[in-house]
């Protein structure tokens, strides 16, 4: 899929967005910088959920790297770029329902 052929819409940032991004990784730090513009440019909301802060702050914890856990919490807060959504018991059952519906039924096209 081509992001230039993206319109504006709702974009889920998932832990992995945020990795690539703050760690610049060399293999996706390309794709990542290109979605942020096409999300920018097109006015389209980013969402992620408090889950995507844990997944992101093993390494950094493990390293003990306050840098980087500082530099994680303040872009995955609530502000005008990015919604985060509290997660509840209720939304892990859904999510569990949902994957155990569509597990290999589907395929996210790639960036």
């Amino acid at each position: 899929m081509e992001l230039s052929s993206i319109s504006k819409g709702i974009f889920y940032l998932d832990a992995n967005v945020f990795i690539y991004a703050l760690e610049a990784h060399p293999e996706f730090i390309g794709q990542v910088t290109a979605l942020f513009e096409v999300i920018a440019a097109t006015g389209s909301t980013s969402v992620t959920n408090e889950l995507t802060l844990a997944e992101c702050l093993v390494k950094p914890f493990e390293k003990q790297d306050v840098g980087s856990q500082m530099q994680y919490e303040q872009h995955i807060s609530p502000s005008e770029a990015l919604l985060v959504i509290l997660v509840s018991r209720q939304i892990l059952k859904d999510a569990a329902q949902l994957r155990a519906f569509f597990k290999n039924k589907c395929r996210i096209p790639s960036i």
